[in-house]
This record gives structure tokens, sequence and C-alpha cells, in this order.
């Protein structure tokens, strides 16, 4: 409310400085709230919204960062509700059902443009006991549209070979460059913590992240 009054009534707000910040919450809870500081401006300064500084202590996966990005009042509305989607989105994940089959497309880092996602993320359900709550698997580039690899069925007998309760199949997509897996896991890493069971949170289970090599057997 705060930022909407800011943006809609900003010739007549005198203001330097807008942070934004993420309140912790301890309890599962589809909604994340917020904290907003002001500090005003000693002398009369008549803002716009492409003058207007906000300052969010937070990353688009709704973790507390040390390095704030500036932007402005319109573009911060933008990102809280996004980042509100996907906490609800995370909420609906943090308990295992099974027969879920769902799909999320995640986007490139801030700052880039594509209309192809940088990844398209299959998050299956298969069992309530298993030797690991969850693993990753990393679809074989250009076989993403195989059967075997994007349909309910196919990743259900890729899951079971894993021996977890929830798989995550991650695809790469065409035409992004991806560096080696080594660092492409710590680019996945944020994503896959937010799309896992939420009892991993208090666990210290480690999720694999799984390959096929010469397309037969693991890595």
């Amino acid at each position: 409310l705060l930022l909407h009054f800011i943006q809609h009534r900003q010739s007549e707000v005198i203001v330097l400085e807008i942070s934004m910040h993420m309140i912790s919450n301890q309890r599962p809870s589809p909604f994340i709230p917020f904290f907003i500081t002001v500090r005003m401006g000693s002398t009369l300064k008549h803002i716009n919204d492409s003058e207007a500084e906000l300052r969010l202590h937070f990353d688009r996966f709704g973790s507390s960062i040390s390095k704030y990005s500036i932007e402005t009042v319109s573009t911060a509305l933008k990102k809280v509700a996004h980042l509100q989607e996907f906490q609800q989105m995370k909420f609906r994940l943090g308990k295992i059902e099974v027969g879920r089959f769902e799909t999320s497309q995640f986007w490139s880092v801030e700052g880039t443009s594509s209309s192809i996602p940088r990844f398209t993320v299959f998050v299956l359900d298969v069992a309530l006991k298993a030797v690991r709550t969850c693993a990753v698997f990393m679809v074989p580039s250009g076989r993403e549209a195989d059967f075997q690899f994007s349909s309910q069925e196919g990743l259900q007998a890729i899951a079971e070979q894993a021996a977890c309760r929830r798989l995550i199949a991650v695809c790469c997509n065409r035409p992004h460059s991806f560096p080696p897996m080594s660092e492409l896991q710590g680019e996945l890493s944020p994503i896959v913590l937010s799309l896992s069971p939420a009892d991993m949170n208090t666990s210290d289970e480690k999720i694999p992240f799984l390959a096929l090599q010469m397309q037969s057997g693991w890595t």
C-alpha cells in the first residue's frame, strides 16, 4: 500500500531513499511479509517514478541479500507481486502429493531478455517413502521432447530408478548457453531448493544431481 501511495502521489512526497526488506517467517506460509523504511529528504524534491530510488534487499527467489538492487517503484511492485506468486508455489509444493506432475518455467537472470525460458522444470511426486527425498535429473540436451523425458510416465520410471520421493527434471532450453555442470548446479541450486519438499529445510540430506552417461547409466 505504501508503494502504491508513493507511486500515485510522487509530486507530493519528499523522499531520498526507500528500502524494502523481507521479514523472516519460521512457519510455512503462502505469503512473504515485508517491511519498508523511508528516509525523508531535508529539502523539497519532487520526484517521478524514473528518479525514485528504491532498494530491494532480496532476490527473485525470496532470499535476503547483502547487496541490494535499485529499482523504480513500478518495477518493485511487479517484483513483489511475482515473488508472492513464487512463494505460493513453494508453499503448495511443500508437501509430497503422489501423482503430482507440474511444469514451471524459469527465465534468464534479470537484466537479460528472451522469449524462451532458460529452464523448463518438471516436478513429479512418486512415493511417500523412498531411499531419497528428492533428486534432480538433467534431461539430455536435444532430447527434451522425448516421451521418456517429457511425460509423467517416462519421468516416473526415472524417479523409480533414482529411488526418490520427488523428482525434479530440468531441461536446459536452447538457444541459451550454459556453463560446465559444476557451475550450472550453482545456478540451479536456488530453484531446486524452492521446489524441494519443505521437510528438507530441517534435514542434512543432500539433493543429488543425476544425468545419463552415454545415454545409459547414471553419472
